[in-house]
């Protein structure tokens, strides 16, 4: 031990000091070690965290699971349902006066062999100023020329041409009511080991600000009354789901979609 010792003493603090420095620029260039470690801390934190949290009685998960598929098979037919059914289900949220509907599930596609369907459930959104939709900025593509809605709440930065082509996905099923295409980009952000830990405010695309779903929200909601509510979100996208508010606090982690009802089902 010694020995070991007097070997150590013979190395000066600048020499301590190049080495770590050397251990720090191999890390950040080659080992890439210490993000690991961070993201590993990190995770382990949020779940102590978590786990000493009460579970929340203002957000309720409406979720279209493999359940919901069979009860409404007789219904509403295999999945995709038609957008009526989610149309409908607009309706009954709406008539509990929540805070926000927001939607997780893509309506960027029209439905060429339904469109009676899509009218229903565009004239439903249509109705209700406190619906909002997911948009997806995709990577390829060179987007769709024309100027978009302003109800999507993309804001010109320096240099922001009008005629700049934006690959967005846009709920299109709504296109007779532009108005209504109020939402924002759910985009999934992935770490280094492919785990989503961070959620962007908004994405800069050609000198524009495209806000995320949630930022969409508060953005276009400022102003309006807000009573107390519960929020849900409803679909099952890649990459988790997003907030939609309902009025009526429930204990329940999820709710879900069955047959039409006077009151949802709950499920733990």
């Amino acid at each position: 031990m010694a020995a070991l010792f007097r070997f150590f003493r013979q190395f000066s603090y600048w020499h301590w000091l190049v080495l770590v420095l050397a251990l720090v620029a191999l890390d950040y260039l080659v080992l890439d070690a210490s993000r690991v470690v961070d993201q590993r801390a990190g995770d382990l934190l949020l779940r102590q965290h978590a786990a000493g949290r009460p579970v929340s009685d203002t957000v309720t998960v409406i979720d279209v699971d493999q359940r919901s598929l069979e009860e409404m098979a007789a219904v509403a037919g295999s999945w995709p349902w038609p957008r009526s059914v989610h149309g409908e289900l607009v309706a009954h949220l709406a008539r509990q006066k929540p805070r926000a509907i927001v939607f997780d599930i893509m309506f960027n596609e029209p439905d060429v062999y339904r469109p009676e369907h899509d009218a229903l459930f565009a004239d439903t959104v249509a109705a209700y100023p406190n619906v909002y939709q997911p948009l997806l900025l995709s990577g390829q593509g060179g987007g769709a020329a024309g100027a978009m809605p302003p109800a999507l709440g993309f804001t010109p930065l320096p240099g922001a041409s009008p005629a700049a082509r934006l690959p967005v996905l846009l709920p299109l099923v709504l296109i007779r009511h532009p108005e209504a295409m109020r939402g924002g980009l759910i985009n999934f952000v992935e770490d280094s080991d492919r785990v989503g830990r961070h959620y962007y405010l908004y994405r800069d695309h050609a000198n524009w600000r495209l806000p995320a779903l949630p930022a969409g929200w508060r953005a276009t909601s400022a102003g309006r009354s807000r009573p107390p509510t519960a929020s849900c979100s409803t679909g099952a996208a890649a990459g988790g789901t997003s907030p939609m508010p309902i009025s009526t606090p429930t204990p329940s982690a999820s709710i879900r979609c069955g047959r039409p009802t006077s009151s949802a089902t709950a499920s733990w």
